[in-house]
């Protein structure tokens, strides 16, 4: 098991290397430089190019991105241009409020699309496998901030039985972790479907039909561990993307996690948070496949070897 996830850990390595290349190079080709944007349109050409070469910005691409690695490796992801605080830990302050958001998201996701999906495939064509496929397919074509603003205009501003803006309590994530959960929930739901049918018509679970077995025993004990690896994939898989992909609804709810700062300083052109940011997400994302694929190993000792 150890040698299975030390070569899950090393795959990660190129992996980070290699987003942090693309990013650093697509910054690196955006206009701009730091001595501008710090000291602003005022500032004379001579007090621009010292300060330039004061941060380094005038060397070499290529020792610029690999000093870069280095630093980030000991956690200096460098300070940011407008505050001139260390990126790290803005971009730290922030990440519990997209972790919470994205954690809560995903819990309602696996309690609510993975009964649904293995109801469904069970109850093939009848009522409820219909509705629940209505269902997700209308959640999976939803855009996420018209979502985000239904369930405002209805649950904040006519009800208000929950806030609309803010990370303060609780309260304050229903709203943005139904928004978040709402496609994520479609995709898992139709998947746990179509791999519970698939298992349920292999020989072993007739066999099992065959010899007498309950059918709830046959469904939780045969079929859903079969099940729970693509699911537990996707999961995995979504995980991830929601922890850089709460943009629109930290956005519209007025959350202050680590998608708002991303946005905020794309928008002032902040390039150390940008960078930091992305990178910061980037291994996170590293980790959680790497959970995911540990995970493997106990839902289905056969991928141990």
């Amino acid at each position: 098991m150890y040698r299975y996830i030390l070569k899950r850990f090393l795959m990660m390595i190129p992996v980070i290397l290699g987003i942090t290349f693309i990013i650093f190079t697509i910054l690196e080709l955006t206009p701009g430089d730091p001595g501008t944007i710090i000291l602003g349109p005022l500032a004379t050409p001579e007090e621009i190019n010292a300060l330039n070469e004061q941060l380094g910005y005038n060397r070499p691409f290529i020792i610029r991105y690999v000093d870069y690695l280095l630093n980030a490796v000991k956690g200096d992801f460098g300070r940011s241009y407008i505050t001139r605080l260390p990126v790290f830990a803005e971009v730290l302050s922030r990440f519990p409020v997209t972790l919470k958001l994205t954690s809560y998201s995903i819990i309602l996701t696996v309690i609510v699309s993975i009964p649904i999906g293995i109801l469904a495939a069970v109850k093939q064509y009848s009522i409820i496998d219909g509705t629940s496929m209505l269902l997700a397919m209308f959640l999976s074509s939803v855009p996420v901030f018209w979502l985000g603003l239904m369930l405002i205009l209805i649950f904040s501003l006519k009800l208000g039985l929950f806030p609309s803006i803010g990370n303060d309590s609780f309260r304050h994530f229903v709203l943005p972790t139904i928004t978040t959960a709402a496609a994520t929930i479609a995709i898992i739901t139709r998947m746990t479907r179509t791999t519970m049918l698939e298992i349920l018509r292999q020989d072993y679970i007739r066999t099992a039909r065959a010899k007498g077995a309950n059918s709830m025993r046959i469904i939780w004990k045969h079929a859903i561990r079969n099940c729970l690896i693509p699911v537990v994939t996707l999961l995995g898989i979504n995980f991830g993307l929601l922890l850089g992909g709460t943009v629109l609804v930290e956005t519209v709810f007025g959350m202050s996690g680590v998608g708002t700062l991303l946005v905020g300083a794309i928008r002032q052109k902040d390039i150390p948070v940008v960078l930091g940011s992305v990178t910061f997400l980037a291994i996170c994302f590293s980790l959680i496949n790497l959970i995911v694929d540990i995970s493997y190993g106990y839902i289905d000792p056969r991928i141990k070897n």
